[in-house]
C-alpha cells in the first residue's frame, strides 16, 4: 500500500471489458458471422479465456493483437467441438472497434473528464483502439496500445509508457479496470493506486488491494468528484512492497 498523498491526474482506462461491453459485443460479432449463438457460443467464448491468456504469455516475438483472437477462437471452435471458417474469424476480429459501449459510459465518461485527464491502457493494437476512443462520449489525451509497447498486459509496460509519456507519477495516477489480473495487481505493485470496476460480480484476489470498488462508472464518478476537503487531497494509504 501506499504512504503518500494521492491526488489523481490521470484515470488511466482499460477499455475492453471496462468502457467497452466486450462480451456483448464478440457475441453478437460470433452470431452475426457464424450463427453460433445460445449455449455453443458462451462455451466456446468461455474455452477462449485461457486459450488467449496462453498465447499472450508465451509469444517470443510480439504479435497483432486480432491474430490473437483469431487464433483463440478457432482453437476454441475446436475443443468444442464447433468449426469456424477462416473468412468468418478474420471479420469477428476485425469488428472490435465496432463493440458496444457500457451504457453507464455516455453518463459519467464526460463527467470525469471535467476533472481529469484520460488515458487508455490497452491489449488491442493501436487502429482498433484509436477507432474506439473515437466513439467515446469524451476525448482521450492518449492511449497506449499494445503494439506501442510491443507485449501485453499484465505485464507492467503500459504503464510505465503511460507514465513516462504523460509526465506523470504513481500517485498522480488511478488506474481503472474490471480485471484485477490484467491490471490492478500490476498497477498497484507499480505504486499506482486502483480503482475496481465490478462488472462480473467477481471478489477480488488477495493480495489486490483497491482505493475505490465500484458497480459501474457512474459510481465511480460520483465517488470522484464529491466535493474535496480542505488542501484538496483525498488522504493517504500505505504503501505495499513491489514485486521483484
Amino acid at each position: 500500500m501506499f504512504d503518500f498523498p494521492i491526488d489523481t491526474k490521470v484515470l488511466a482506462f482499460d477499455v475492453y471489458g471496462t468502457l467497452v461491453d466486450w462480451n456483448r459485443g464478440l457475441a453478437e460479432a460470433l452470431a452475426r458471422e457464424t450463427g453460433i449463438e445460445g449455449l455453443p457460443a458462451i462455451g466456446l467464448l468461455e474455452a477462449r479465456i485461457p486459450i488467449e491468456q496462453e498465447l499472450e504469455a508465451e509469444l517470443e516475438e510480439f504479435r497483432p493483437y486480432r491474430e490473437i483472437l483469431a487464433e483463440s477462437l478457432v482453437r476454441a471452435a475446436e475443443e468444442t467441438g464447433l468449426s469456424l471458417g477462416p473468412a468468418a474469424v478474420e471479420r469477428i476480429a476485425g469488428s472490435i472497434a465496432e463493440w458496444p459501449l457500457f451504457p453507464d459510459v455516455a453518463e459519467a465518461l464526460p463527467r470525469l473528464a471535467r476533472r481529469y485527464r484520460l488515458a487508455a491502457v490497452s491489449n488491442v493494437d493501436r487502429e482498433d483502439l484509436e477507432q474506439t476512443l473515437a466513439r467515446m462520449p469524451a476525448p482521450f489525451e492518449h492511449a497506449v496500445p499494445a503494439d506501442h509497447v510491443g507485449c501485453y498486459k499484465p505485464e507492467p509496460d503500459h504503464f510505465l509508457a503511460l507514465m513516462h509519456e504523460m509526465v506523470v507519477d504513481e500517485h498522480e495516477v488511478l488506474a481503472v479496470s474490471a480485471f484485477p489480473e490484467y491490471d490492478l495487481e500490476i498497477a498497484t505493485d507499480l505504486g499506482i493506486p486502483a480503482a475496481y470496476v465490478d462488472r462480473r460480480g467477481r471478489p477480488l484476489p488477495e493480495d489486490v488491494e483497491v482505493l475505490h470498488r465500484v458497480r459501474d462508472l457512474r459510481e465511480l464518478a460520483d465517488r470522484l468528484l464529491r466535493p474535496r476537503g480542505r488542501g484538496g487531497r483525498r488522504g493517504r494509504v500505505a504503501r505495499r512492497p513491489r514485486r521483484r
